[in-house]
């Protein structure tokens, strides 16, 4: 998945003359009352760092706010205002999908924990968003054995290794993840901040997942 062109919101509209429908908004105010709350409602929005959702959602009004439901985040450089992102998006009373996905140039361990300690406890103080989770780009090209550009991996079986190691304790942190929307949260998610290279994960639900045999975790939302 490439980064390649990516604005604060992807989604634009074009009607059969090429125009955007956005251009609707300004026919009049009571249009722009009434069709603005479907606009962030029915789209789902992409910004490319956390710096740029700290920007869109601080220029909002409550009502604005109140209908957004599907936000994916793109980010290379961890702690950079992560944390205000986050509050920020706690914040939103009914976002129903939150997609924060991590690129990284090298397949190393700490990459698996998607965040810094700090930014990985603010994630799980968010509540009732049905689809959250952390996706590794750099992780799913080496699976598909595909680098970020698209070119072959040098070392295709060293590096699908790694990143199905990875893989697996991302997909343990996204369950654990998932589990904190309902309010049941392992703080060993954080506390623990190595815990993705040690042999068994922290445990949840009485799982018993480790790198070696992977991640038993039920798949799909929590």
């Amino acid at each position: 998945m490439s980064k390649t062109g990516v604005g604060s919101i992807t989604a634009e509209m074009h009607d059969a003359a090429g125009r955007t429908s956005l251009e609707l908004l300004a026919v009049n105010r009571q249009i722009y009352a009434e069709a603005a709350g479907i606009f962030y409602a029915k789209n789902s929005l992409t910004f490319a760092s956390c710096n740029d959702v700290c920007g869109f959602l601080r220029s909002l009004t409550f009502f604005r706010l109140a209908h957004l439901r599907e936000i994916t985040v793109f980010y290379q450089y961890l702690g950079h205002r992560t944390k205000e992102a986050l509050a920020l998006l706690r914040m939103l009373p009914h976002l129903r999908k939150l997609y924060v996905l991590v690129f990284s140039t090298e397949l190393q361990l700490r990459h698996a924990i998607a965040f810094q300690i700090a930014d990985a406890e603010a994630l799980f103080h968010i509540r009732n968003c049905p689809d959250i989770k952390v996706r590794n780009t750099s992780v799913e090209d080496a699976i598909s054995g595909h680098s970020e550009d698209g070119k072959i991996l040098a070392e295709p079986h060293k590096h699908r290794n790694q990143a199905k190691r990875l893989a697996q304790a991302l997909r343990h942190f996204n369950r654990g993840l998932a589990l904190a929307q309902k309010g049941v949260v392992f703080t060993s998610m954080w506390e623990w901040y190595d815990w993705n290279t040690r042999p068994a994960f922290p445990a949840i639900e009485g799982s018993t997942c480790s790198m070696a045999k992977g991640c038993d975790c039920p798949e799909g939302r929590a």
